[in-house]
């Protein structure tokens, strides 16, 4: 019986040995995770400062994109009209002579 006990008692601290190398080596883990993301955690922050930037400056061009193309599309209506007129005025001038 005593031999089953030392057994049990052995397996018991065998299991807590384990249990405790686990633990330590998963504290290891756990800090080298740290030291890398408070290295990262600066660029992270840079590159999202940076993104923020080119981004309000690719709206500003997209915006400044959309006002030329109405500005053209506008230009292209007063040219058409123009157009049109002069047809208009031409075809009457050739039905007088």
């Amino acid at each position: 019986m005593q031999s089953l006990v030392a057994k049990r008692d052995d397996v018991v601290q065998s299991i807590a040995t384990s249990i405790s190398e686990f633990r330590d080596e998963l504290s290891r883990h756990m800090d080298t995770l740290k030291r890398r993301s408070d290295i990262q955690a600066p660029i992270i922050v840079d590159v999202a400062a940076r993104m923020t930037a080119f981004t309000r400056s690719l709206d500003q061009l997209i915006v400044a994109h959309h006002e030329r193309e109405d500005t053209l599309a506008a230009q292209k209506r007063v040219i058409d009209q123009l157009k049109a007129r002069i047809k208009a005025f031409e075809d009457g001038a050739q039905g007088t002579q």
